[in-house]
């Protein structure tokens, strides 16, 4: 059989008769590739023992290769990129393994062994690449016989380990058979399975397996296959034994039109203390707003809700309490049936009080020909705001003798106030909190010394708008003030106890002639008089 069948023997024990042929100890057998194949009944691998490309291999009466021991191995030799090698191999029934690789010249040791468990396969596969990069990307296949499945083996998947706890391929199972495309996390040691799994990875009741044949999301709590619409995934209503394709048929214990799986993944409460304090004109207090409340859901659990918060519904220059609304930001699968909106109460704290108003002048001096002066300037000292109104308060006192222009004091009154010098006044200032300060100032009116008033000594009412009346328009700020014209005879022409009427050179209607007249003025506020003439002319 030279140049067909090459057998490299190292302290091994091999025993072939009718019914199969067995390798143990530490034997090695090599199955040239190209050469003959080698014919037996069957095949066992014992111990350490290992079995080069068996694919050369024609088992006559077996459709699988036995691996009695869990370090025994089938090796493949080295494939060409893209190859598919196919083994038949088992324990105590068929499995199939199928490996493709995606680089030139790797080669895997393919083995397997026993698994005790009611969730899972009765084995496990051993593969581990040899001669090759550990990261080389792999196509692996698996395919058994339904008689060994546990019962029930519903929520089955393909699971890895290396090291640590088995870990699920993502990959839906399809009856006895299962593909992985690409599987590059190759470790020293390898071995695959079928196992139930019953994680939930993202909390919707959907086990991972099963969003795994539904082809939806196992990360996404709010993506499950729901036929009829409901809000209820098909798988729970499987469970339920409620009909998956009837919108209206589903689990509603307190009969609130609400499914029982809704309501418990509904909020029914939220369990944050929303009440906050700021202090009067703090304008940056949103920026310490929580962006997640507590709530609870029907079935008990605490989520961290997202929500974002409409502060401009407070007015931070108004003490008061507001309601703040929340909007909330479900995550995936917790829903709101019941419209649960989060309300925050913002107590905004009261401002004190301004603590005084201040008048930069309170004295002025009347000039003639002018009946508006203005006094000073208010300010207002508010160690919170710099914000205010201020006005004269009501009409009493002297308030309608002044006005206040912006926060500028101004005597603006037509009226004499004839014999007064020193006014009162109140004035109020009012800031945003609606507090306000009323305050008193006195103001002082300068007026011309009595006798330095000068007195027109001519005038001319010819009716040319010129200088055609004769008056004294500073005597209207004293009180008690006669004045009165004469001519030479000595006979009064004129009288007025009001020194805003104005003399126009008739006397009972009668126009006075050219020439001297004689005037006198009187001021009872002082008791004294002034006496002087008046030419009255035409021209």
């Amino acid at each position: 059989m030279k140049g067909f069948l090459g057998l490299i023997l190292i302290l091994f024990i091999l025993t072939a008769n009718a019914q199969e042929m067995t390798l143990r100890g530490n034997a090695l057998v090599s199955i040239k590739e190209g050469g003959l194949g080698l014919s037996t009944p069957g095949i066992q691998l014992k111990d350490r023992s290992r079995l080069i490309h068996p694919a050369g291999i024609q088992l006559r009466e077996s459709t699988y290769i036995q691996v009695k021991s869990p370090e025994a191995r089938l090796l493949t030799g080295g494939l060409v990129s893209g190859e598919t090698y196919e083994l038949p191999v088992g324990i105590s029934s068929k499995t199939i393994v199928k490996l493709t690789a995606h680089q030139e010249g790797a080669a895997f040791a393919v083995g397997m062994q026993s698994l005790p468990s009611d969730q899972s396969l009765p084995f496990t596969w051993s593969i581990d690449p040899v001669a090759t990069d550990k990261k080389s990307g792999t196509n692996l296949f698996f395919e058994w016989e339904e008689g060994i499945e546990p019962k029930p083996f519903v929520l089955k998947a393909l699971v890895s380990k290396s090291e640590g706890d088995w870990q699920m391929l993502p990959v839906p199972i399809s009856g006895t058979r299962v593909g992985y495309e690409n599987f590059n996390t190759w470790s020293e040691s390898n071995q695959f399975t079928i196992k139930t799994i019953t994680t939930d990875s993202d909390f919707d009741e959907v086990p991972d397996v099963q969003e795994l044949k539904e082809l939806t999301s196992w990360s996404n709590a709010g993506s499950y296959s729901d036929l009829d619409g409901d809000g209820v995934p098909d798988y729970i209503e499987m469970l339920d034994q409620t009909d998956p394709n009837n919108k209206m048929d589903y689990l509603d214990s307190n009969s609130d039109g609400i499914p029982d799986y809704t309501y418990n993944r509904s909020l029914i409460s939220i369990l944050d203390d929303l009440h906050r304090t700021i202090e009067w004109g703090d304008t940056g207090w949103m920026h310490d707003l929580q962006d997640s409340i507590l709530a609870m859901t029907g079935s008990g659990r605490l989520e961290q809700i997202p929500i974002l918060w409409k502060p401009q519904m407070v007015d931070v220059y108004s003490h008061g309490t507001y309601k703040v609304n929340g909007q909330i930001d479900l995550p995936d699968g917790i829903f709101n049936p019941y419209i649960i909106i989060p309300e925050m109460l913002v107590e905004v704290l009261p401002k004190a009080a301004p603590e005084d108003i201040l008048l930069t002048n309170s004295e002025f001096t009347v000039v003639s020909g002018s009946s508006n002066y203005e006094v000073g300037a208010f300010s207002v000292v508010d160690s919170f705001d710099d914000v205010h109104w201020i006005k004269l308060l009501n009409e009493g006192y002297d308030n309608l003798l002044f006005e206040i222009k912006g926060n500028t004091l101004v005597w603006k009154s037509q009226s004499s106030a004839a014999g007064k010098t020193t006014f009162t006044i109140i004035v109020r200032v009012k800031d945003r909190d609606g507090n306000f300060l009323d305050k008193f100032f006195e103001i002082t009116r300068h007026r011309p010394d009595s006798d330095d008033i000068p007195v027109n000594n001519t005038f001319s009412p010819n009716g040319d708008g010129i200088n055609d009346s004769w008056w004294v328009p500073e005597l209207r700020y004293f009180s008690g003030v006669r004045i009165q014209v004469f001519e030479r005879s000595g006979k009064r022409i004129f009288y007025t106890e009001n020194p805003d009427k104005k003399w126009d050179g008739t006397s009972n209607g009668k126009v006075l002639p050219v020439g001297t007249y004689f005037w006198t003025i009187e001021i009872g506020e002082f008791n004294t008089i002034r006496k002087g003439i008046l030419n009255l002319l035409m021209q």
